[in-house]
């Protein structure tokens, strides 16, 4: 919990007793928001809460709490200020977020728009976490590939004219993920030839090297169009339109594919295990071949006629009206320091024009004595609007202790900012802001750094900062 009154008035009557060094170890297990309180209650503290140290620690339990590409900030060369902004920011967004419950839409505070003339048509993106870097593809425009492009951290940064790293083959981008060594991202591609089979090629780049490059690192090809996928650390599964399910391990270049047994409607790898959502139930499978890639033991044919062992009873939906409409899972940039997955079942009230999410904690902990899933709580006064089309939800993110879902309906960028409930019964109320309306491609937001990129028909990429750089005593970070 952040800092009370009397726990504030404790500190300030004690803490001056203190060596600088206990002053700078005590702040260091502190939130961002609660050093600035610190600042404000005397000239000690004041001076105290300047020091470097401080901030950076600050910092880096920040990008660790928001999975943050730490490669994104060159700390090393940070002033004690840009440390401290960084670090203060996904309190910033959030009270940026609640700040005027009556408005629906926030503004910019700054929009920047460029567009590179020898790429046309990219109409995917992907922002990495942190704000800096974006990769953005084409799955229509012949040649133009993937590229990376280094918008900087500063809202004041000029923008880009040409790519730190191109891709160029005819292929489109599906999703990024760290590397093991959290130091580069992998990027996954596609495309799709005549037959239709969709072909999986797997990149690794690391943006901090002395000249990036995209280095491929495996390729898989599916017998049909992929339409579901996951990837978890070099582990990747697929769920394609005939309900083939095809696992594959990149490091190994191994895989193995099984015909699913049921609808699924989404999913999402741990380690070894799949979890598996659809309108019933939600069902976790052991993968053997994921724990044991060679496959000496278990002969191929045996594997084809054999599905992974349920290692959960599951969790099931009610029945009938209260059946979800779809399904929101971990982003792939999932935060290590969370020890829970968190997964998400979205039901419309068609009633009251809303609807409402169910929050359910898994803990890996508990997959290899069976599984354990718990209902969190409700999370109410979803629009309904956003709940029609899966293929517009994207994957749970935090910002400063709360989920942030996105959605793009029709032509909306929309964000809600979800209290994590702690109980059950407990049922919270989402904050929910449109930072965009207009045609786009593509969009993607970092929560952490309230950063937004749209891709639009015009083939211009738009990068709009939600936080001022300016550094003052925030009135709206309590």
């Amino acid at each position: 919990d952040h800092l009370s009154a009397p726990n504030l008035q404790g500190l300030k009557a004690n803490m001056h007793l203190l060596p600088l060094e206990l002053h700078i170890l005590i702040q260091s297990f502190l939130e961002p928001r609660d050093i600035i309180s610190l600042r404000m209650t005397t000239k000690f503290l004041y001076l105290s809460t300047q020091q470097r140290t401080v901030w950076l620690a600050a910092f880096h339990r920040v990008c660790v709490d928001h999975a943050l590409f730490e490669p994104s900030f060159p700390t090393e060369n940070m002033s004690t200020k840009e440390l401290e902004y960084g670090a203060l920011s996904p309190a910033r967004v959030s009270a940026r977020m609640k700040k005027g419950l009556n408005k629906t839409k926030i503004a910019p505070w700054k929009d920047q728009a460029f567009r590179a003339s020898f790429l046309e048509n990219f109409n995917q993106i992907s922002l990495i976490p942190g704000g800096r870097y974006l990769l953005t593809g084409s799955n229509t425009a012949p040649g133009v590939g993937v590229s990376l492009w280094d918008l900087g951290t500063n809202p004041t940064s000029e923008m880009p004219k040409v790519p730190i790293a191109t891709i160029v083959k005819e292929i489109g981008l599906i999703d990024t993920s760290p590397t093991s060594d959290g130091l580069g991202i992998l990027v996954t591609t596609y495309f799709v030839d005549a037959g239709p089979s969709t072909h999986i090629i797997v990149y690794e780049i690391y943006p901090s090297a002395a000249q990036p490059q995209f280095c491929c690192i495996g390729d898989l090809k599916l017998d049909g169009i992929n339409m579901i996928h996951s990837l978890t650390g070099y582990h990747f599964v697929s769920l394609d339109q005939n309900q083939m399910l095809t696992f594959w391990d990149i490091k190994s270049n191994k895989s193995f594919t099984w015909n699913a047994p049921f609808k699924i409607e989404e999913l999402f790898l741990l380690e070894n295990h799949l979890i598996i959502l659809n309108r019933t139930e939600i069902i976790i499978w052991e993968i053997p071949f994921l724990k044991n890639v060679a496959r000496s033991d278990i002969p191929d044919s045996e594997l084809a006629n054999r599905f992974p062992p349920t290692i959960s009873l599951g969790y099931s939906f009610p029945p009938d009206s209260r059946m979800p409409n779809l399904f929101s899972v971990p982003s792939q940039w999932w935060p290590t320091s969370y020890n829970d997955i968190i997964l998400g079942s979205v039901v419309p009230d068609l009633k009251n024009n809303v609807s409402e999410i169910t929050l359910h904690r898994l803990d890996p902990g508990t997959l290899s004595s069976g599984g354990q899933i718990t209902e969190m709580g409700i999370v109410s006064s979803i629009p309904l609007r956003m709940v029609n089309e899966s293929e517009f939800l994207f994957g749970l993110r935090f910002c400063n202790g709360e989920l942030c879902q996105r959605w793009r309906p029709d032509s909306d960028v929309l964000i809600s900012l979800i209290p994590i409930p702690t109980s059950h019964e407990e049922t919270t109320s989402v904050v929910t802001r449109t930072l965009f309306s207009g045609p786009l491609w593509d969009f993607d937001f970092c929560p952490a750094s309230g950063r937004l990129v749209v891709a639009t028909p015009e083939n211009v990429i738009h990068v709009m900062d939600f936080l001022s750089p300016m550094l003052v005593p925030f009135p709206e970070v309590s």
